[in-house]
């Protein structure tokens, strides 16, 4: 994938989120991120697919409604009873952003991944030696790539504070 499509594709990603940045700082920022993309590839993929599956994290039973008598009332002033009262109401909008947060790839709630980089871009890597896979694992490194950029995109969002969503040279040293 050549520079120039990588540049075109983060661009529309930027407006999509409503933001906005010069053609210089663009080429400043794809220089960047290509960097950041391919630095260590390697290492981070493997990384990655060691522990795609989770951290074994174990919820109580209780997160799913079930009762098994592990938290019980100690304290006699406190009372742990279940109650059918909510912490917060349910987010049942179904215009994307929400204001004040979520983002616009967000589609009914779930997440879409945006689609920096095909299958078509990979091989293109690939044939110049900048990454290297077996062709069955196309579809992980697409994944990789795209969530990886999406997340890099998202962090410099975050540090953009200004009234107009401009993207200027500090957001980007920053990433």
């Amino acid at each position: 994938m050549n520079n120039k499509k990588l540049m075109d594709n983060v661009n529309n990603f930027i407006k999509l989120h409503k933001y906005s940045i010069s053609k210089n700082n663009l080429k400043i920022l794809n220089i960047k991120l290509y960097n950041h993309l391919f630095k260590n590839y390697d290492k981070e993929f493997k990384y990655y697919q060691e522990n795609k599956n989770g951290g074994g994290t174990i919820l109580p039973s209780e997160y799913f409604g079930i009762q098994n008598s592990s938290y019980v009332n100690s304290n006699n002033s406190t009372n742990m009873e279940a109650t059918n009262n909510i912490a917060k109401p349910i987010l049942n909008s179904k215009i994307f952003p929400l204001n004040g947060g979520s983002c616009s790839c967000m589609i009914g709630g779930t997440y879409k991944e945006y689609s920096f980089f095909n299958n078509d871009n990979l091989k293109e890597l690939k044939k110049n030696n900048i990454i290297n896979f077996a062709n069955k694992e196309i579809k992980y490194h697409k994944t990789f790539l795209n969530n990886k950029l999406t997340f890099k995109l998202h962090k410099l969002f975050n540090s953009v504070k200004n009234y107009k969503n401009i993207i200027g040279i500090s957001h980007i040293n920053k990433l």
